[in-house]
């Protein structure tokens, strides 16, 4: 089994507000997952992060062992050579005080 996407430790937060800490999974080449959770649980900033969106507070994503930036710019017939480079961040990644 080869590990496509390997995540360890995985950590957010918007200023004091911690959104997930500890994450950890392994998704192996061809294999799918879903994300479920309730409004405001990290669904989108957990997204965000597996596409080098977002840095992580702590932990470490891998795709194919490179970090996500490196993996999207490493392989262009990937379908992730698509994403933009710019990564759309709304007011739910702000740091403003409402966060807090």
């Amino acid at each position: 089994m080869t590990i496509a996407v390997s995540v360890r430790g995985l950590a957010m937060q918007y200023g004091r507000r911690l959104v997930f800490r500890e994450l950890s999974f392994d998704l192996a080449a061809g294999q799918a997952a879903g994300v479920v959770g309730p409004n405001g649980s990290g669904k989108t900033t957990l997204l965000r992060a597996l596409a080098g969106c977002l840095t992580p507070q702590a932990g470490e994503i891998r795709i194919n062992g490179l970090t996500p930036r490196d993996a999207i710019s490493n392989d262009p017939r990937s379908l992730a050579s698509t994403t933009p480079t710019y990564c759309p961040v709304g007011p739910t990644t702000s740091n403003s005080k409402r966060d807090e």
